[in-house]
């Protein structure tokens, strides 16, 4: 009974304990799963620290507790002191260990401790845990002064740290992911900002309008800042009135614009070219633009892009081009058929010649020969200024005497003009001569000319006024000049007039309210450059439906010089030697022959340079001089000159031409040529060269 009896109460105080110790278990596990629940409701890594702190302190005191961890490549420590700081490396040996084995460490203060907590027992213990999620070591927590007593909550702090190591490092994963993402997002909008930068430096760089509009509504979703540079227009004016750029576009072009957009598949792009009338200041700007769709992902157009382009100097360059191969066609034609025509002036000239000294003084044949001379060197005349305006190239200024330009002007002007147009001329005999080149006179005569029966679309009167008079000071009209004496040209005509709001820019290249293929609108341009390089002026009054007066100003000349006006010239340069003379043309060969010959010169002439050379070769000595033309079948003047000096290299040869632009003057003198004459040949150049070329050998 009594080993019962002991048996029971053995047996009781052991359930006495088991129940103490399941109580113990019991409130453990109720302490971690409070402690758990806390720590899972920090949302922030601060917090997480924070809470793990708080727990660990609370549940099992110590004299402080401090928690590691990685963050940003640097070491953060936090601890229950409130101590809060960023390390580049760990400041306790238990930690590092703790890292680098990533397992839990512990190490006895005893009397080492430099902690001092009254009432603290000096045998306690620094212990470390690691945080870390499978193998990954991110953090560690040292708790210090953990009292040996302590001991038995390792088994409960256990998992609690496992718990806190995985929400914090879910925590310190995030804020990564945060400032991964926050990094791409900033380096995408810094990006981004970049590219919309130097997109919009390029936008407002380029001499180009770029712009969007909705296919569906036609609103103008973007317009670049060019716009207002090129069209003279705000783009606040456009997007709130879109009809406004239809409206600044040149009325003549502004069917055939709407004309593309309708006929135009606006699935495609399509470019086009047009001009535009700045309301700015109502210049013409020539437009090139490029057309073309936006899809959206299912291919449906849902906008319509652009891009415009001021293309107006390419477009006057253009031109300027064409009027440069014109002009170089008309040169080519012109110096082809120069030669032809001073072949045919030169019989006439040079035979008039002869006749003035075979026909007696004061004979009415003597006069008829002297107009013939005088004929044939204004032709000579004209065949250069026709040549020098083929070519473009400017002349020394000579005086000049505008009425013969006119006369020249008005004849080629009739013969072109048609005949229900009246052109009378009213020339001052007596205006006296002007610093010019010819041409460039003659260029601003027909362009006047030219401008006015334009202006005549239904038959008409131009008038053609010349006269002198004496500028003054004091008139505002012709403030522009110099005072003094000038010739005035007035071309005048009752045509369709001059609007007053485009009179002050009649004078700009390329403008011209002319109908397409009547003009380029350069012809008032050149003449007013023409005019001002001579100090001149020109006025225009304008009345609309009653004509047109263009008044050109140019100063007289100081010194007034001779004028081809009764042409007879008096030779006196003679000789006897002997000369070869060569030229294809048979009526050239007889006149150079009879002029020498009258010289006193002995000539042998021929039509044929292979003939001629055969002369040469069967008696070098026999010639003096060898006088050749330049362009012949067989031999040119060169070719021929090279031949003959191969023979007898000190034979002087003198090269006769119709037309200069044919003839290199340095390779010819390189090649022995002593001098050159061009035809028309009067007999005293011809005499002069001559006897110079001989006297020098």
């Amino acid at each position: 009974m009594t080993s019962r009896v002991e048996e029971l109460l053995a047996e009781n105080e052991a359930l006495k304990l088991r129940l103490k110790t399941v109580s113990k278990e019991k409130a453990d596990l109720q302490m971690a799963v409070s402690l758990i629940d806390r720590i899972a409701s920090a949302t922030k890594k601060n917090d997480v620290v924070s809470v793990i702190l708080e727990i660990l302190v609370t549940a099992i005191g110590g004299s402080n507790i401090a928690v590691y961890y990685e963050a940003d490549g640097k070491w953060r420590y936090t601890d229950i002191l409130g101590t809060k700081k960023w390390l580049d490396d760990i400041d306790c040996g238990l930690v590092r260990d703790v890292l680098s084995t990533g397992e839990f460490r512990k190490e006895n203060e005893s009397e080492l401790s430099k902690l001092s907590i009254p009432g603290y027992p000096r045998t306690y213990e620094t212990w470390g845990y690691p945080l870390k999620v499978g193998e990954d070591v991110f953090g560690a927590v040292r708790l210090q002064g953990m009292a040996i007593k302590h001991a038995h909550y390792r088994s409960n702090i256990d998992p609690f740290i496992q718990y806190s190591s995985l929400v914090l490092y879910h925590e310190i994963s995030n804020v990564k992911t945060l400032q991964t993402a926050y990094r791409k997002i900033s380096l995408a909008r810094d990006r981004l900002q970049e590219s919309e930068e130097k997109f919009r430096q390029l936008i407002e760089n380029v001499n180009k309008v770029f712009w969007i509009r909705d296919a569906r509504t036609n609103d103008l979703l973007y317009m670049s800042p060019n716009f207002e540079d090129i069209w003279g227009m705000s783009i606040r004016k456009i997007s709130e009135d879109t009809d406004s750029v239809i409206d600044a576009i040149h009325p003549e072009d502004r069917s055939m614009v709407a004309y593309k957009f309708q006929r135009q598949n606006l699935s495609k792009a399509f470019e086009l070219d047009y001009r535009i009338l700045r309301p700015a200041d109502g210049t013409v700007r020539w437009i090139h633009e490029k057309n073309f769709p936006i899809p959206d992902k299912s291919g449906k157009i849902y906008r319509r892009a652009g891009v415009s382009e001021d293309i107006t100097e390419r477009i006057q360059m253009e031109a300027k081009l064409r009027q440069a191969q014109k002009m170089e066609s008309i040169g080519n034609l012109a110096g082809g058929i120069a030669h032809d025509f001073n072949n045919i002036l030169f019989p006439i000239v040079g035979m008039a010649e002869l006749l003035l000294d075979d026909l007696p003084a004061g004979s009415q044949a003597r006069e008829n020969a002297r107009e013939i001379l005088t004929a044939g060197l204004r032709g000579s005349e004209l065949v250069k200024q026709i040549l020098s305006f083929s070519r473009h190239t400017d002349q020394e200024p000579v005086p000049v005497k505008i009425q013969q330009v006119l006369r020249d002007v008005l004849k080629l002007c009739r013969a072109s003009i048609p005949a229900d147009i009246d052109i009378r001329e009213e020339i001052e005999p007596q205006t006296r001569q002007v610093m010019s080149d010819p041409t460039q006179l003659h260029q601003v005569a027909m362009n006047l000319i030219t401008n006015a029966y334009h202006a005549l679309e239904d038959g008409g009167r131009i008038t053609v006024r010349l006269d002198e008079v004496v500028i003054e000071s004091d008139n505002p009209d012709t403030f522009s000049l110099a005072p003094g004496p000038h010739a005035r040209l007035r071309v005048s005509d009752n045509g369709t007039g001059i609007p007053a709001d485009i009179l002050n820019k009649i004078f700009d290249p390329y403008f011209t309210t002319k109908k397409k293929g009547k003009g380029t609108g350069l012809g008032l341009a050149v003449v007013h450059g023409i005019v001002k390089d001579y100090s001149g002026d020109i006025l225009v009054d304008s009345t609309p439906g009653r004509g047109t007066i263009v008044t050109v100003y140019i100063p007289i000349a100081e010194q007034q010089g001779s004028q081809i006006e009764d042409a007879e010239l008096v030779c006196t340069e003679r000789g006897c030697e002997s000369i070869l003379v060569v030229d294809d043309e048979p009526a050239v060969v007889r006149l150079e022959r009879l002029i020498l010959e009258r010289l006193g010169y002995r000539v042998t002439a021929f039509n044929s340079s292979t003939a001629a050379l055969d002369a040469v070769e069967s008696d070098p000595w026999a010639y003096v001089l060898v006088i050749s033309d330049m362009t012949m079948p067989n031999l040119t003047g060169d070719q021929l000159t090279r031949q003959i000096h191969s023979i007898r290299p000190e034979l002087p040869v003198i090269i006769c031409t119709g037309y200069s632009e044919r003839l290199n003057l340095d390779a010819v003198g390189d090649i022995g040529v002593k001098g050159v004459l061009m035809k028309p040949i009067v007999r005293s150049d011809m005499a002069d060269m001559v006897r110079k070329t001989l006297d020098a050998t």
